[in-house]
């Protein structure tokens, strides 16, 4: 497992093959893609320093949720499904094929850390 705080170099897509990891500029990019679009939503959050579960946001379907860590953080936020196990440096994100962000938790080093929410909602009916 690579030390808090490392650079992800490297990622697999579902079938193990080698697929290309998004840079800080390429996650803001899409960020800004995302929050312009009619369906788009961005919330800034404040996890605890203990394992909080992340607020509801639904995700529209086949789309995915992105977690991005403000580049202003004291240090990495940890995330994960069930306990917070993977570091997200700060200015850095990972996105999740998850329905709502509540099936993630969230742990920040300090209260005032900020962990960015970005996804596509559902359309309404």
């Amino acid at each position: 497992m690579a030390p808090l705080g490392a650079e992800i170099t490297g990622a697999e897509d579902a079938d193990g093959e080698a697929a290309s990891v998004a840079t800080n500029e390429e996650q803001r990019r899409q960020s800004a893609a995302l929050t312009n679009a009619a369906t788009g939503k961005a919330t800034a959050h404040q996890p605890g320093t203990g394992e909080d579960r992340l607020p509801s946001q639904p995700v529209a379907a086949g789309k995915e949720l992105v977690l991005l860590a403000d580049p202003g953080n004291s240090g990495p936020i940890m995330v994960g499904f069930d306990s917070a196990t993977v570091p997200l440096s700060k200015g850095t994100g990972l996105s999740f094929g998850v329905e709502n962000a509540e099936a993630l938790v969230a742990s920040a080093g300090n209260d005032s850390d900020t962990l960015h929410i970005i996804g596509e909602q559902p359309e309404e009916a």
